[in-house]
């Protein structure tokens, strides 16, 4: 069915969104692609177990704290996208993965501002980095990392069980490790969405793999 524009239609806002969703589609293409190669050493589970659940919660804080929204879901997707690519940039996946997102950004043509902005959400969005965050939108991307660290704990501990070949008790304090660091980045507004779950999982890491029925 054609479509009727009803005066006055904004044709540059109209405009900005269709290209601002074309980018949006073409970078979750790119990274899902090199989430689904064989060189992948995390596997497809990064992008179903991590990476969308860090877009989601990246979106619904932006959302629901006045944040750009589209400055979230850029840095959610290409957050840990240089570790995907390349193992061996995995130790400081951070820098690596700001820079790329500085590259991929520029050929697309993307504001300059922006492009900075994003930069800074990815290069400080890790717990085990002291790198100061210094947006609010810096803030939602570490606090939807760790929210997707707890909600997808159990996919944490196939990679370290199946990748890292540790046992099942260095596995689970691995895990624990991980997440105490983690829930310690989730900004104060973002805790709601999370705390009770973030509870049973800790008490669950705390039980002996063998004790914990099988669903």
């Amino acid at each position: 069915m054609r479509q009727t524009l009803h005066f006055p239609f904004n044709f540059e806002s109209h405009y900005e969104k269709s290209y601002h969703q074309s980018i949006l589609a073409h970078l979750s293409a790119l990274v899902e692609r090199a989430c689904r190669s064989p060189e992948n050493k995390f596997g497809y589970g990064l992008w179903r177990n991590h990476i969308l659940l860090v877009v989601r919660y990246a979106k619904l804080l932006a959302q629901q704290l006045g944040a750009d929204e589209e400055v979230c879901e850029i840095a959610a997707i290409l957050h840990d996208y240089a570790g995907v690519i390349n193992f061996d940039y995995y130790e400081n996946h951070h820098v690596h993965s700001a820079r790329i997102a500085h590259d991929l950004l520029s050929k697309l043509e993307y504001p300059k501002e922006k492009i900075e902005h994003i930069k800074q959400c990815v290069i400080s969005h890790r717990a085990s980095r002291n790198i100061p965050r210094k947006t609010k939108e810096a803030h939602i991307l570490a606090s939807a990392d760790a929210i997707a660290h707890v909600l997808a704990w159990e996919s944490l501990l196939d990679l370290a069980i199946e990748e890292y070949q540790y046992s099942e008790d260095q596995a689970k304090s691995w895990v624990a490790r991980k997440l105490v660091r983690s829930y310690q980045k989730i900004m104060p507004e973002a805790l709601p969405l999370i705390e009770e779950k973030y509870k049973i999982v800790k008490l669950t890491l705390e039980t002996p793999l063998s004790m914990i029925p099988l669903e």
